[in-house]
């Protein structure tokens, strides 16, 4: 079961999985209000850092 998982997660693209951080991120933060607007922010910088070194 463990190896299955292994093997989906590591099929998916790392781009893909950075934008859907990304898009967590911006969802956690615009629909949660400003409490949690900090973990938002800290996942889409998350997801962009990912993102940025993956096209370099």
């Amino acid at each position: 079961m463990i190896d299955k998982l292994r093997a989906f997660f590591e099929a998916v693209p790392e781009h893909v999985w950075a934008i859907l951080i990304i898009m967590t991120g911006a969802a956690v933060a615009v629909f949660h209000g400003l409490h949690t607007f900090e973990v938002g922010s800290s996942l889409t910088s998350a997801g962009l850092a990912l993102y940025k070194g993956k096209q370099e």
